[in-house]
């Protein structure tokens, strides 16, 4: 299991503010997944690695593409 954290190039953050943005976007994901019993088995997650893939894209439009992907997978 990976988590896929997309940072928007369009957005222009400097490297600082992308690496908080980035961390913020896993620890939620974290979060809602202790709530969502559907979402993940967090048991897994926490004792399997935790593996994380940073990618860049290039627009909003590209992110909402990729996430009505991840949800038709």
């Amino acid at each position: 299991m990976k988590q896929i954290i997309l940072i928007r190039a369009d957005l222009n953050m400097g490297i600082g503010k992308i690496a908080v943005q980035a961390s913020h976007a896993s620890m939620s994901f974290l979060l809602q997944a202790q709530t969502d019993d559907d979402l993940l088995n967090v048991d897994d997650w926490l004792n399997g690695g935790q593996t994380k893939i940073c990618l860049q894209i290039h627009s909003e439009e590209e992110l909402l593409e990729l996430h009505e992907k991840a949800l038709s997978a």
